[in-house]
């Protein structure tokens, strides 16, 4: 008597890739909740705008974020 019943390849490669596919992958990695913008405000002329207004819009909720920059224009 063999220690392992006989299992047709054809019968267990679905189970197996669907088990890989549910169990082995981090899920939605590309789903980011937040985010960072970094950078420096300045005029066309590259003169720094300290205390400049900045808004920064979400173009899938239609949300708008408005923020001032510093003393350095960081």
């Amino acid at each position: 008597m063999k220690p392992f019943p006989e299992i047709r390849l054809t019968a267990a490669l679905p189970v197996l890739l669907v088990t890989k596919l549910l169990l082995l992958h981090p899920p939605f990695l590309g789903q980011a909740t937040t985010g960072s913008v970094t950078g420096i405000a300045a005029d066309s002329t590259g003169v720094l705008s300290p205390n400049a207004e900045v808004q920064i819009a979400n173009l899938g909720t239609h949300n708008i974020y408005t923020f001032r920059t510093g003393q350095d224009a960081n």
